[in-house]
């Protein structure tokens, strides 16, 4: 905002316009001397009152305006201030006897008026022109975002909301909502931002704007977010599996099987591509089992987007790993429970170790043959009783098979059968084989996270936004469904459905607009014991046993304790 201590040289500048020195007219804004680099008044504007105004920076003010501080208006503080990346158009007016606020990136269209006053005209015998104007009591404000179309008129004690569309010709005289489209003489609003669809709905009735507003839960449609913020989603291409290991999301109930279609890629999908900077092909299900999976690559590839995907690797023989090498996935993650043949198998139910071994001896083999760096492999490692002790040996794997990161966690068990697997069982002998993992990882050069120790556990300060995916993140499933991510197992967040709703649409509807104001106050149990790295405080059982009878089980723990 422009400051009073900038006032005299402003003034200057103005006067030097309008005494024949136009170099300024027609000059880019960036070209502008230091004063008015941040924002551009174009000289054949005339400003009255300029002390008394203030201006956003990027501001833009076209040909003829007029800006006026009505009467020597004795109040001392800013009574027209304009926000920054405003653009008002030619021939506007703008005339304050008490305040007059235009938001953040306001468009004024041509020859549009705005005044708080007007002048009085009761006296009979004294022209209009001498008599007083009418209030100094009424204030204009225009909320960030709005547009405000050709030739209308703004008068009296009004707010016209944020993000709303004022038609051609209207006269606006009495309030209106955030997101709103109004036009008329009479004024009338027409359409309404309807948050349950996503949509613009039309506005019938009179009775039908208060609806709205109430639909619109207070202060929700602050966690609007442009869709041009969406740079990550996940895709479930599959949702079958070749194998049947038994902690898997898929023993959830509700869990459906599909494939994702092409069909619904290309009317989806394909149309975010140049927006998106990552993409993940994966979801509860091998993705070599879609049967358009290296399409869904190649399109995403050719669109610069990064791609990752998680595969089993069962599948792998020597014509998919030339495939997977040459078609762009930039990150493969795989899963490597156990080193033994006994403890892979009895996990990873259906596979076969040296299966594994030898998909990754392929796809090295053709990194090698077509010198490329990609992808970067990624070793997943779920600890629990059965297989932390194997640990350190897996991280000597990852070095034989030239993997660039392993992950390790503690499994999250989501069936009472495998309830006595889990660590919290098993404290002290699991940060034993972290600690002993991690110190032989840093020796052998391979990065590797860890999940925090019983000993020391990772700490969530909830300072702040507690997540903040849905605002840049959107899962979807094979069947179309939309969740916020992929720790939502089972989706308790419902948040569309791609065959019924655009991604667009979906993105700001009321089931995100909710979770994104709950991430922003107070997590649900939902989110607040997300399984994810970084957030997931072991010393809290509750993050360990996610099935139904959970809590009957914790009480039965407690006493055992």
């Amino acid at each position: 905002m422009i400051d009073e201590k900038d006032i005299t040289k402003y003034l200057s500048a103005i006067e030097k316009s309008k005494s024949g020195n136009d170099n300024l007219s027609g000059q880019p804004i960036q070209t502008i001397p230091k004063l008015e680099r941040d924002f551009f008044i174009d000289p054949s504007c005339d400003i009255r009152g300029i002390e008394k105004m203030l201006f956003g920076k990027g501001v833009v003010i076209q040909k003829d305006c007029w800006l006026n501080i009505a009467f020597n208006n004795p109040k001392s503080r800013h009574l027209i201030e304009i926000g920054e990346g405003t653009n008002i158009g030619r021939r506007c007016t703008i005339s304050a006897a008490k305040k007059i606020s235009l938001g953040k990136n306001v468009l004024l269209g041509p020859n549009v008026f705005i005044a708080d006053t007007s002048h009085e005209y009761k006296h009979a015998a004294v022209p209009i022109i001498h008599q007083p104007i009418t209030t100094y009591e009424d204030e204009i404000s225009i909320g960030d975002e709005t547009w405000i179309g050709t030739n209308s008129v703004i008068v009296g004690n009004v707010r016209i909301g944020k993000h709303c569309t004022i038609g051609a010709n209207t006269v606006v005289n009495k309030d209106i909502p955030d997101y709103c489209v109004a036009a008329g003489n009479p004024l009338r609003i027409v359409k309404m931002f309807d948050p349950e669809s996503g949509r613009w709905v039309k506005i019938a009735e009179e009775d039908e704007v208060e609806k709205q507003v109430r639909k619109r839960g207070g202060d929700l449609l602050d966690f609007l977010v442009p869709i041009t913020a969406l740079k990550s989603i996940q895709v479930e291409v599959a949702s079958y599996c070749n194998l049947r290991c038994p902690q898997c999301f898929q023993h959830i109930e509700g869990h459906t099987r599909g494939f994702f279609s092409r069909e619904q890629w290309d009317k989806r999908i394909k149309p975010l591509l140049g927006q998106l900077n990552s993409i993940h092909l994966v979801g509860i299900g091998e993705p070599l089992l879609a049967k358009d999976f290296f399409y869904f690559v190649k399109d995403s590839t050719e669109h610069n987007v990064k791609v990752h995907t998680t595969s089993n690797l069962q599948l792998v023989n020597e014509e998919v790993a030339e495939e997977i090498v040459q078609c762009g996935v930039q990150e493969l993650s795989f899963s490597c429970d156990g080193i033994s043949k006994e403890t892979y198998e009895k996990i990873r139910v259906n596979g076969k170790l040296e299966k594994l071994e030898n998909s990754l001896e392929l796809i090295n083999k053709y990194k090698t043959k077509y010198k490329s760096l990609f992808p970067k492999l990624i070793l997943n490692f779920g600890g629990m009783k059965s297989n932390i002790h194997e640990l350190p040996r897996v991280v000597e794997f990852a070095k034989k098979y030239k993997i660039e990161l392993i992950i390790a966690y503690h499994n999250v068990m989501y069936v009472r059968e495998l309830s006595e697997e889990s660590l919290y069982h098993y404290q002290e002998h699991s940060d034993r084989n972290f600690i002993e993992a991690k110190q032989l990882a840093n020796k052998l050069g391979i990065a590797m996270f860890l999940p925090g120790l019983f000993s020391h556990p990772l700490k969530c300060t909830n300072d702040g936004l507690y997540c903040s995916y849905p605002f840049s993140h959107l899962y979807i499933y094979s069947d179309g469904r939309v969740g916020p991510c992929c720790m939502d197992f089972p989706d308790r967040y419902r948040l569309g459905d791609i065959h019924k709703s655009s991604v667009e649409e979906v993105w700001n509807s009321l089931p995100i607009l909710k979770l994104r104001k709950e991430l922003a106050t107070g997590p649900s149990e939902t989110c607040r014991y997300c399984v994810s790295h970084g957030k997931m405080d072991i010393s809290d059982p509750k993050y360990f046993f996610r099935f139904k009878d959970r809590d009957e089980y914790l009480k039965g723990l407690n006493k055992t304790v």
